[in-house]
């Protein structure tokens, strides 16, 4: 049964924008230079999800070994090539703008949590959205734990004065699911994403949106 809603907390990539074309293209970069195999941007959706340096794990040839300076300098060298191409093809999803200041004129809060590193998770924030939509933007830092642990996910919800229970989290992978669950908040997918719904279902979500607005009239039923 859907909770009282009193703030959502949404993923971003394969979320709120689209940008496995810019992280295919910057991974390949780095597989290029190396003369490694490179890869179909479609392939992405299945490799992202996990932070930059796992992605890059999983594009690396499974055939050769990589010792902890290896993987330091490759992802040194996609995130230098990524700070410059981050925008190249990326955007929001249709209708994710319009539903995000629908919830905001609503007085719903709202935060982004994401395993992309932090830098990263600001700039596609402040770039693609309006100023002040979020209250909170939570990447990826060092010190924090990352997806599926619900540490981050609570963290939120602390902040935002309200209970997990109160709290949807909007994804489109099982990771998200299982932080919804695992932080004890309201698990719901998005069809537009990376991944199937079957995914999604058998990771524990609650509902499919098919478009943002459902979202929204998700929420103001509760009105």
């Amino acid at each position: 049964m859907l909770p009282l809603v009193k703030a959502v907390i949404f993923d971003l990539d394969g979320t709120l924008i689209d940008t496995i074309h810019d992280l295919a293209d910057s991974v390949n970069e780095v597989l290029k230079v190396r003369n490694f195999p490179q890869h179909a941007v479609e392939s992405y959706k299945y490799k992202v999800g996990d932070g930059i340096r796992i992605l890059l794990e999983r594009a690396l040839p499974e055939t050769l070994l990589f010792d902890e300076d290896d993987m330091d300098q490759i992802t040194h060298d996609f995130n230098l090539y990524y700070h410059t191409h981050w925008k190249n093809h990326t955007k929001p999803y249709p209708g994710i703008t319009d539903m995000l200041l629908s919830l905001q004129k609503h007085k719903i809060p709202l935060a982004i949590l994401s395993n992309k590193p932090q830098h990263f998770t600001d700039l596609c924030a402040n770039y693609f959205f309006p100023e002040n939509i979020f209250h909170l933007v939570f990447g990826a830092r060092e010190t924090y734990p990352k997806k599926p642990d619900p540490f981050s996910a609570l963290l939120i919800a602390e902040e935002l004065k309200v209970s997990p229970h109160e709290v949807i989290y909007v994804g489109d992978t099982s990771i998200d699911m299982n932080t919804a669950i695992n932080a004890g908040m309201y698990p719901v997918g998005v069809s537009w994403g990376f991944r199937s719904q079957k995914e999604l279902i058998d990771a524990g979500a609650q509902i499919i949106l098919n478009f943002p607005e459902e979202l929204l009239l998700m929420i103001l039923k509760q009105e």
